[in-house]
């Protein structure tokens, strides 16, 4: 029968998607349609099918009397060695079929299924077979897939019959009330629900784990049954939407306190991919015209970017909480009733995500008022350590430890105008050199000028430094009125200084303002010159003309 390629496609029966790999009955019914398609347009006397488990093991669907003949079918590691697939075909041609089509069935980097097709007479397979085949093995990928990797995650075990209940012996019937035989039973044993199992899964991992990772980690392995994936990625994004932090890699301590785990909008930009703030379903990454997508979490075969992708954003009420994706390294995986699922999951999850984040956010605001609360006596004892100690050397040292233990910093120093407006002195803590002997260094152009000119009332930035990300804080020194230098504050993570350091940054520059000026004014003074063309000398009489 003369038939066209994707007319071929359209008719390959498709398999349903809770499919397991226990499921054998459905396995072998699926089996017979799919080979009525392909005796149709394909020489077939014979035709088998095997699927590999987590093993690589191959596992024969039909025919059932296949397995007499020991044909020893090469495992999957994750790839069927072509030698050993070529001595297979070389065995069957040796009984008798002419024609032999061995393929196997691959999807996202490993094999997950093997075809064999065979005939009696020579030359029956030709070009329009092989690219039969090739489109059929396409279609048969991602469904197939799904089945081996249900199969990988046996979410539930059959449950033990409840134990009977104790019942108390009835009393004696009286006289008047006929006796009748009280029965007891036990109420019968129920056969669980695999939905109810993935439910059960799903609320033990949200509601057991301890930590973010813990929390991915026991989801993952808990949808692995009904949506399966070779990465995910859990994301929170920050108060403007310009960076996400990777919730699902986050162990012990602060969130966003590890860098390498913020993501810009430059490598993943999730507004984007959920336009509308509705749900995400890529069915091949590679040929959807969208910017590459970066390595997710990984948790089986090759760390390699998703092919295809499904996401929902996490809401409480209409307040968004982060974003869910799963990932295949196979394209084709997903269809609309996986986004559904998902959606409803993420529901769940939505909560417990935002719980955590208000957990992170309670300890910094508790924090932060803890150190509001010791602020003014910390400032009073900076105020008198500076007006009992010279500023340049010990008692800008000492007003280093003062600011660490009520700021991030991890490094500060002062810049001072001495002469001219585009150059300044450069002082560091503990340094005695005065003013005037330290080198000068230009300004222009950076963002400290534009502080010291008043163009900015504070600046903050963050650079890279040695592989990791800084926070730069720059406040204005100032002191009557008069901005004459800056003080920077330097520390590690990529947003370490919040609203309230940089207040309490520039309380701090106003105490050190005036000793400051102070060592600046001594600094550039020289003596004043006497009045006058000459300075007054003693003459004798006779010079004076007396």
């Amino acid at each position: 029968m003369q038939m066209g390629v994707e007319e071929f496609r359209q008719l390959i029966p498709i398999l349903h998607p809770r499919t397991r790999l226990q499921d054998l009955d459905a396995l072998r019914a699926w089996y017979e349609a799919m080979a009525d398609v392909f005796r149709l347009v394909i020489p077939a006397d014979l035709l088998a099918l095997w699927l590999f488990d987590e093993d690589g093991v191959p596992i024969l669907v039909e025919p059932e009397a296949l397995a007499e003949d020991n044909l020893l079918i090469p495992y999957a590691k994750p790839l069927v060695d072509a030698q050993e697939l070529a001595q297979v075909e070389d065995r069957i041609r040796r009984a008798g079929y002419g024609s032999v089509q061995l393929r196997p069935v691959r999807h996202g980097g490993q094999d997950v299924a093997l075809i064999l097709l065979a005939a009696f007479s020579p030359y029956a397979h030709g070009e329009t077979t092989g690219r039969l085949m090739a489109v059929a093995t396409d279609a048969l990928a991602p469904m197939l897939a799904r089945v081996v990797s249900s199969g990988r995650h046996e979410l539930h075990a059959p449950v033990p019959p409840r134990p009977s209940l104790p019942t108390a012996t009835p009393a004696a019937p009286s006289a008047e009330a006929p006796a009748h035989p009280v029965e007891h039973h036990a109420p019968p044993a129920r056969e669980e629900d695999p939905s109810f199992a993935v439910l059960a899964s799903i609320a033990d991992a949200i509601g057991g784990a301890g930590t973010p990772r813990d929390l991915m980690l026991a989801l993952s392995f808990a949808l692995q049954g009904v949506l399966p994936h070779d990465c995910y990625e859990l994301l929170i994004p920050d108060g403007d939407g310009e960076h996400h932090y990777r919730l699902g890699l986050h162990g012990h301590g602060a969130l966003w306190g590890d860098p390498a785990l913020t993501w810009s909008r430059a490598t993943l930009d999730p507004g984007s991919l959920f336009a509308g703030g509705g749900s995400l379903l890529i069915h091949d990454a590679q040929r959807a015209g969208l910017p590459p997508l970066p390595e997710l979490v990984t948790v089986r075969g090759a760390e390699v970017p998703p092919r295809a992708l499904i996401g929902v954003p996490l809401r409480v009420v209409e307040r968004l909480a982060g974003y869910i994706l799963l990932g295949s390294a196979g394209p084709g995986l997903y269809r609309e009733e996986d986004l559904v699922l998902l959606d409803r999951i993420g529901a769940v999850l939505a909560p417990r995500v935002e719980g955590m984040v208000l957990a992170w956010q309670y300890g910094v605001l508790r924090g932060q008022f803890d150190l509001l609360r010791h602020v003014p006596g910390h400032l009073a004892k900076v105020a008198e350590l500076l007006a009992t100690t010279p500023f340049l050397g010990e008692g800008s040292r000492l007003f280093v430890q003062q600011v660490q233990a009520m700021l991030p910093a991890a490094a500060l120093e002062f810049c001072v105008r001495t002469s001219g407006e585009h150059r300044v002195a450069v002082v560091r803590p503990g340094v005695p050199t005065p003013l005037a002997d330290l080198p000068q260094e230009p300004i222009e152009g950076s963002g400290v000028a534009q502080v010291m000119r008043g163009e900015l009332p504070y600046l903050l930035a963050s650079q890279l430094e040695s592989g990791s990300q800084v926070g730069v804080l720059v406040v204005p020194l100032r002191t009557g009125g008069e901005v004459f230098g800056a003080m920077a504050v330097t520390s590690e993570g990529l947003r370490p200084f919040s609203r309230s350091d940089m207040a309490l940054a520039q309380q701090l520059a106003d105490l050190a303002a005036p000793h400051l000026d102070l060592a600046r004014r001594t600094s550039g003074l020289a003596l004043p010159p006497l009045p006058g063309w000459k300075r007054p000398t003693y003459r004798t009489e006779r010079e004076r003309g007396d």
